[in-house]
């Protein structure tokens, strides 16, 4: 981290899903500009040796959240927390989501509504908390991660895509409306990058190339200091979405039609009927 960036040394940064992946290496960038870091995730064991790491490496203070937001409890704990620090983030990292599964007719409720949990509704939540006292002290950075995903639709992935269409959106219109305010808005949409995420999803349609996580997050902090709204790396992936967003529509349903055949998609197999339950009194 350079001396360009515009957030100070200590200023707390909230990062999401930093236990590994892009998550991780923000945090490692951030903390060597002297950010102070609040790190959420589920893996408590890989947060600790992270906290060790960078409290050792760079003299940061870290804090720890653990704990799995795609749960509302969850988010609304880690709410409170928020809540009850002196001092607020003026970072704001959205980075954790969940992945590449398929949603199926025959699929779990219960895992659509964990998806959009986490990749959505936990991004709301923590930037309709955090940003009151940013507008109030007239400074504040937020980094929504989305994806490639969010701007070409993944057939196969149609949950995915559609969390991801939504954090783009909101990102995109809250940029705008916070222009003035002091506080920038920087959305990221990476391709694939080699990460655990990756790896662990069953991705239908993979790209020729990939992206280090590093590089995702060098990259997203130099925008997020321009104050640029929208980032799309690598030069691959954006001149994709370049193309794809320019093509007529008849032609884009072709290039969804191909990703289909290509992924040897099947139609998805519907689910058994459920037996209605009586009313409790």
């Amino acid at each position: 981290m350079s001396g360009a960036r515009p957030w100070p040394a200590g200023e707390l940064a909230l990062i999401t899903g930093a236990s590994s992946g892009i998550g991780r290496e923000l945090a490692l960038a951030l903390a060597a500009g002297g950010a102070d870091l609040m790190l959420c995730a589920r893996r408590g064991e890989r947060l600790l040796e992270l906290k060790q790491q960078l409290e050792k490496a760079h003299g940061v203070q870290v804090l720890l959240f653990q704990g799995d937001l795609s749960r509302a409890a969850t988010i609304r704990d880690l709410l409170e927390v928020v809540e009850s620090l002196e001092h607020k983030p003026g970072i704001l990292v959205n980075n954790a989501a969940r992945g590449l599964e398929e949603f199926r007719l025959d699929g779990s409720p219960g895992m659509a509504r964990m998806l959009l949990e986490l990749n959505i509704n936990g991004p709301l939540a923590l930037t309709r908390a955090l940003l009151p006292a940013m507008v109030t002290q007239g400074r504040g950075w937020i980094l929504n991660i989305a994806s490639f995903a969010g701007m070409v639709p993944l057939p196969g992935h149609a949950l995915y895509s559609a969390s991801k269409h939504a954090l783009l959106g909101f990102g995109q219109a809250l940029h705008h409306e916070l222009k003035g305010s002091g506080v920038q808005l920087t959305t990221c949409c990476p391709g694939l990058v080699d990460t655990e995420f990756f790896e662990a999803g069953d991705l239908r349609f993979r790209p020729a190339t990939s992206i280090p996580a590093a590089d995702v997050a060098r990259g997203a902090l130099k925008a997020l200091a321009r104050g640029q709204a929208l980032l799309v790396l690598p030069a691959s992936t954006r001149w994709s979405a370049w193309m794809y967003t320019r093509l007529p529509g008849f032609l884009q349903r072709r290039v969804l039609d191909w990703i289909c055949t290509r992924s040897k998609l099947t139609a998805p197999t519907p689910a058994p009927p459920v037996e209605p339950q009586p009313l409790g009194g």
